[in-house]
């Protein structure tokens, strides 16, 4: 395997401070983990929508069979990295989505895929956004009789 380096990197629009986070922390990871074959850069900093207790949230597929999960600041600015396997990403995805809390999920459909050697985030990314689909509406009925039970006690 060809190691992957920045330069095979998109980089989205950000802040300067932002951009020169994001890119020394894709540096950082490249250089720990080389069998990194995508990383998606996901979180309000890149939807352009960041607070004072943003972070950078950093999702990396890695061809190892572990799996981890850091903190760093990288230029003052707080980034958390989560480094998977793709087969424990799909285990995720499924897990995440029977327990109502599709974390993984959002991060693969919404962010910005910085860098993608193998194509791997096509099948992530598809089944991230199958899974965050809206299922059917629940009919108004239902909604009636169990607020009118829940009234009850």
């Amino acid at each position: 395997m060809r190691r992957a380096g920045v330069e095979q990197c998109a980089w989205p629009r950000l802040a300067p401070r932002y951009d020169t986070a994001l890119r020394e922390a894709v540096t950082f990871i490249l250089g720990r983990f080389p069998q990194t074959v995508a990383v998606v850069a996901a979180g309000t900093i890149v939807r352009g929508e960041p607070s004072a207790s943003s972070d950078l949230d950093l999702y990396v597929v890695h061809e190892a069979a572990y799996q981890q999960r850091l903190q760093r600041f990288f230029g003052g600015v707080p980034a958390e990295i989560f480094v998977n396997p793709e087969p424990q990403i799909y285990a995720y995805l499924d897990q995440e989505h029977e327990e109502g809390r599709p974390i993984t999920a959002h991060m693969l459909a919404t962010g910005f895929p910085v860098l993608d050697t193998t194509e791997v985030l096509t099948g992530l990314a598809a089944r991230a956004r199958h899974l965050l689909e809206p299922g059917p509406p629940i009919p108004q009925d239902t909604n009636r009789s169990r607020y009118s039970l829940g009234s009850l006690f």
